[in-house]
């Protein structure tokens, strides 16, 4: 099948242009003015054509939970898919060790199931290797030591799809772990953590890459004792996670970490969990009970307990405070790719990636998402 998505503004490096794309069998095989006979055409006069975004931090949506052993997410991928989120990368929580492995095997299976709805790009460990001191929402009974055995135990049940684990680099063996992260592919994250501006700096020189839901359980930031904040905010060799449900940051730290980091160092996530997408109520989930009200998810005191909004919440957050579509398009879908290391197949609409393409209009509404080029219905 071979189809023209004609009329519209493709989102494509720092300026949309005017050009239509031909997706033949779910790839895109041409960007611009083309004569090429197609099977359909769909006319998208004066809309944008926005890449399918990427989401690497998400715990579930709409009931589906990522850290279930035995969970069909198919239900989560596609309500994920119809807002724009055309793949994920399912995040565990902290779990005991032999619920933590189940976990990760349902993922992988879920993978090679192929279940209609967002692609499941690969899987983010949140933990079981965090500090107890800032655990946040997280389990502190299965909070357990760094150690590269339950590390190589825990990426050999994902089959390699782990792409990213996050952890405290101030606790005893991470060091070791991150490295061994590093070297096996897999990308470290900074995460939950009490460190101090040198011992961030010693896991960045680790391999560390990545900050973990940045400013959110991490030690504050202060003006002479700067602690993490001060090195992943500004150590250029790191990515920093953002999440812009204006819950867990205000506009104005999201406006400190677009200045510091730029756009091109932004993953922009959603760290949402199976509360999110339902109306307000209670929902027991991980032996605690979560009050979801106004759409905020927060524990019996008060701690957020991940977001009930999406990546596409948080993208359109971002656009209405005046954020450009191009900047939003790398911080929600090519920076993700990059992260998870398949930017060589999606995360931009150029020639020989997949046909993902969300349909927006002037004010950021989606009219239409399409996967490989078919629309999600």
């Amino acid at each position: 099948m071979k189809t023209r998505f004609c009329g519209g503004y493709v989102v494509v490096g720092d300026s949309p242009i005017r050009a239509d794309i031909i997706v033949t069998d779910g790839i895109i095989t041409s960007v611009g003015v083309s004569d090429e006979k197609c099977d359909r055409e769909i006319d998208l006069e004066g809309k944008y054509l926005f890449p399918g975004m990427i989401d690497t931090h998400t715990h579930g949506f709409c009931g589906t939970e990522f850290s279930s052993v035995e969970q069909n997410f198919e239900s989560g991928l596609l309500m994920e898919a119809r807002v724009g989120v055309t793949g994920v990368v399912p995040t565990t929580r902290c779990l005991e060790k032999k619920v933590l492995v189940s976990a990760i095997k349902n993922i992988v299976r879920e993978k090679k199931a192929k279940r209609k709805g967002a692609r499941i790009h690969g899987i983010h460990l949140e933990g079981p290797f965090v500090s107890p001191e800032v655990s946040g929402s997280l389990d502190k009974s299965t909070i357990f030591e760094p150690t590269v055995e339950l590390t190589r135990e825990l990426l050999e049940a994902g089959e390699g799809n782990v792409k990213l684990v996050s952890l405290a680099p101030e606790r005893d063996g991470a060091i070791e772990v991150i490295e061994y992260l590093t070297k096996n592919g897999v990308s470290a994250s900074i995460a939950h953590t009490n460190a101090t501006a040198e011992q961030a700096y010693r896991a960045i020189d680790a391999g560390a890459r990545r900050a973990t839901h940045t400013f959110n359980a991490m030690r504050p930031f202060r003006h002479r004792d700067v602690g993490v904040l001060g090195a992943v905010l500004t150590d250029d060799r790191v990515v920093c996670e953002m999440i812009c449900d204006l819950v867990h940051l205000s506009r104005e730290t999201i406006e400190l970490i677009l200045r510091c980091k730029g756009t091109e160092r932004i993953c922009v996530i959603s760290d949402s969990g199976v509360m999110s997408g339902y109306p307000d109520g209670v929902y027991h989930i991980a032996g605690k009970d979560r009050f979801v009200k106004n759409g905020e998810c927060r524990l019996a005191d008060g701690t957020i307990a991940g977001s009930c909004k999406t990546l596409y919440d948080g993208a359109r957050n971002l656009f209405l405070s005046g954020v450009d579509i191009c900047s939003l398009a790398k911080m929600t879908s090519q920076n993700p790719a990059k992260a998870v290391g398949i930017d060589a197949e999606y995360g931009t609409l150029e020639v020989s990636k997949h046909g993902d393409i969300v349909i927006l209009d002037s004010e950021f509404n989606i009219e239409a998402v399409y996967i490989d080029g078919e629309k999600v219905e």
